[in-house]
């Protein structure tokens, strides 16, 4: 058997044993190779030949073929088990694509927006992804590298040219040849031209999980805290008593305040929050101050004519006060323009032990009379404060005036929402102004005598003490009452500093004094928190933040590696169906061993089997079709030809 074969080794085939194969394959197969004019015609042995043809042992026109000692190839159908048994390495391939996206999944939604010194590996997390990536690129390439393999045979069921083998065989080891198989087979081939695209889609698994995980700065462990910003629900005025009486008056860093409100000072530099990191979200709170509202009262203002033969002009009189500015227009000296005396004009109301009424007269550049009038009170307000890079900003929110009083006792305005069920239950019962449903109550201090405990807790109380003989509203009295003129032959104002703001050399308006008088009534409220009654001014709390490092990920990059793996199982099973609806007997894969048995036709072979220069061969096979055929000899790559 060996010194047969052997011989058959060295000596080429006789020409009418390669016509006898030729015609023994024309009555399997439509399409036959004929003798192409480049084949070789070696010299022959006819002794060799004789001996060739006379061994049993060997098949006609055949050199190394089938040996009647090996079996024949099945023509049964294989099962489905059995067609799908030897892609056992690809499902165990399918389970590592599942298994990575899944983990992946869990791991980023986990740790989505957390801080990085959360997480308790010591193995980074880009590294575990990376990791994960691996293993999904591998797996995603293993299977399109043999679902390619495996649709190369089932492309060969018809005829192809033999150059395209080569594009099938390199296409599942690099990213080029996947691109000219794409571009070769195009739509026409979808399962292979996905298979194509995986091959090339698995170099972007890398790319994008390399930038799905961001570490931005964001806010760090939040911590509750208290006292970060001064509040009070009761304040009593600090002052001191003049000769012994009664009176009283307010203490000059109140004054103080109050002037730098009017010449429109800058509050903020006065309240330093206490926060250490520099950001802190103070929850919501309600303090006591003071609050203020300004209306024109022009339509008030009552005007009469002036008598004088020398001078013409009109008097501006406000009926309730004897307020009074005349405007004048000097007839004897055309270049002067009318004056008015004086330029303000304020009057503050009678006190009525709760608040006060200003009522002022102003003349703008042109001497134009207008009349403002503003009532301040004390109230409850409701702040909203944020700490940003250690700089507090402060919005009000709501601002409820208290009660005035008929006498000169005290009055408590009591916050419902802060009362538990049972003390409105008492509440309900008791003989204070309350239904229930309101949210703030009113209760007069003749029904609760020195202290409003224990039915209401005092942090439910607000209240800014009644100072005997109202000291605010005499100090307030004090600044308002005057008026302001202009010096002769020289335009400077003279008069009240307060008053001066707020004429703002003629350049004044409505807008203007409410401004400056709101601002007043904030460093009074500004004054009152910090400087409450310690057992009922516990200041506002809320949360620090911290800046840490957080992870972040971007989902949209997270898609890429999610539609190549579940893709790649799609791909699989588009092979399967293939394998097991056209090709059962050819699940070969990217086995080699295909090659040896079912090698290319001997006619095939000899008309090309001398080339031995690459370029040549190349293009040849891009002249030559094959087609997969079964023959008497097995599966065969025969030439086809359209006859």
């Amino acid at each position: 058997m060996e010194s047969v074969t052997s011989s058959a080794e060295e000596m080429p085939f006789k020409s009418d044993v390669i016509n006898r194969k030729e015609s023994h394959h024309s009555e399997l197969h439509p399409f036959i190779g004929k003798q192409s004019p480049v084949s070789p015609n070696p010299t022959e042995d006819e002794a060799t030949w004789n001996s060739l043809e006379s061994t049993p042992n060997l098949r006609e026109g055949s050199a190394m073929l089938w040996s009647k000692e090996f079996p024949a190839p099945t023509k049964e159908t294989l099962s489905i088990w059995e067609c799908t048994k030897p892609w056992w390495l690809e499902a165990l391939a399918t389970l590592m694509v599942l298994s990575s996206l899944i983990a992946t999944t869990i791991l980023l939604l986990r740790y989505q927006r957390t801080i990085l010194s959360d997480w308790p590996y010591i193995v980074s997390l880009t590294t575990v992804i990376s990791v994960s990536a691996t293993v999904l690129k591998a797996a995603v390439s293993f299977i399109a590298a043999e679902g390619i393999s495996q649709l190369r045979w089932m492309y060969y069921l018809h005829p192809r040219p033999l150059y395209t083998m080569s594009l099938f065989e390199n296409a599942s080891r690099g990213s080029i040849s996947a691109f000219k198989l794409l571009i070769k087979v195009n739509i026409k081939q979808f399962v292979a031209s996905i298979g194509a695209l995986l091959v090339l889609g698995s170099h972007v698994i890398d790319i994008s999980t390399q930038s799905m995980v961001q570490f931005p700065s964001c806010d760090g462990i939040q911590q509750d805290i208290s006292d970060i910003v001064p509040r009070t629900n009761n304040f009593t005025l600090p002052g001191m008593s003049m000769d012994g009486g009664s009176d009283e008056m307010i203490i000059l860093p109140f004054q103080q305040m109050i002037y730098g409100g009017i010449m429109g000072l800058n509050l903020s530099s006065y309240l330093t929050p206490s926060c250490i990191t520099g950001n802190c979200s103070v929850d919501a709170f309600w303090t006591v101050g003071y609050s203020s509202e300004c209306s024109d009262a022009t339509d008030q203002l009552v005007v009469s004519s002036g008598v004088s033969n020398a001078q013409k002009g009109k008097t501006y009189r406000w009926p309730t006060n004897n307020l009074s500015i005349a405007i004048t227009n000097d007839t004897s000296n055309d270049d002067e323009g009318p004056t008015a005396d004086p330029l303000l004009i304020s009057y503050t109301g009678p006190y009525t032990y709760w608040g006060a009424q200003i009522q002022m007269m102003l003349t703008n550049s042109n001497a134009t009379v207008h009349a403002v009038q503003c009532n301040m009170n004390p109230s409850v307000q409701k702040f909203s404060s944020e700490v940003t890079l250690g700089l507090l900003s402060e919005k009000l929110q709501e601002s409820y005036d208290l009660p005035k009083s008929m006498d000169s006792g005290w009055n408590h305005s009591v916050l419902t929402s802060c009362l538990s069920p049972h003390t409105r239950s008492l509440f309900n019962k008791s003989d204070y102004l309350f239904n229930g449903s309101e949210e703030w109550v009113w209760v007069p201090s003749s029904s609760l005598g020195k202290s409003i405990e224990p039915i209401i807790p005092l942090e439910c109380a607000y209240d800014v003490s009644s100072i005997p003989d109202g000291a605010i509203y005499k100090f307030i009295q004090e600044v308002f009452t005057d008026s302001i003129t202009t010096m002769q032959r020289i335009e400077v104002a003279r008069g009240s500093p307060a008053l001066q703001a707020l004429h703002n050399n003629g350049n004044n308006s409505l807008d203007l004094v409410s401004a400056r008088m709101q601002n007043m009534t904030n460093a009074m409220t500004l004054f009152i928190r910090m400087n409450g009654d310690i057992s009922s001014s516990k200041p506002a709390s809320g949360i620090m933040h911290t800046t840490a490092t957080c992870i972040d990920v971007r989902w949209p990059l997270f898609v890429i590696p999610l539609s190549i793996g579940l893709s790649s199982i799609l791909f699989l099973a588009a092979t399967l169906g293939t394998v097991l609806f056209k090709g059962r007997q050819l699940n070969w894969k990217s086995s080699t061993l295909p090659y040896l048995f079912h090698r290319l036709d001997l006619s095939v072979h000899e008309q090309y089997g001398s080339i031995d220069e690459l370029g040549k061969m190349k293009e040849y096979a891009k002249r030559t079709k094959v087609q997969l055929a079964e023959t008497a000899d097995g599966w065969r790559l025969v030439e086809a030809v359209e006859r």
